[in-house]
């Protein structure tokens, strides 16, 4: 999906005031054009809490590569849900001259924290 993460130190998790998280430190691919920017905090993928980078990847690596996958971003005080859908899904975004992803991301509605 194009995304690296780190986890919240328990400092990081007392000023955003959240409980889990993990940090986004690279926003590649599918992740970059939906959206998703270094330093942003994913609380949530695939409707499953994140609270830990090992989790994460977990999570990641069980996802159904056929089907859409939801994200819960927070940047800021605001929280962004976001829809990562295989190309499948989407023919015409998926294709043309150096166009290779796997996945075709799309935001959804921002909402304030």
């Amino acid at each position: 999906m194009g995304i690296a993460v780190s986890d919240l130190n328990e400092a990081q998790k007392r000023e955003l005031k959240l409980k889990n998280g993990v940090r986004v430190e690279v926003a590649d691919g599918a992740a970059a054009r939906a959206g998703l920017r270094e330093g942003d905090v994913i609380l949530s993928l695939d409707n499953t809490e994140i609270t830990s980078a090992k989790q994460f990847e977990a999570v990641v690596s069980k996802l159904d590569k056929s089907r859409a996958v939801t994200v819960l971003v927070r940047r800021g005080d605001w929280v962004n849900f976001l829809i990562i859908r295989p190309c499948a899904d989407l023919r015409r975004a998926c294709q043309g001259p150096g166009v290779a992803p796997t996945y075709v991301a799309a935001g959804l509605s921002m909402i304030r924290d």
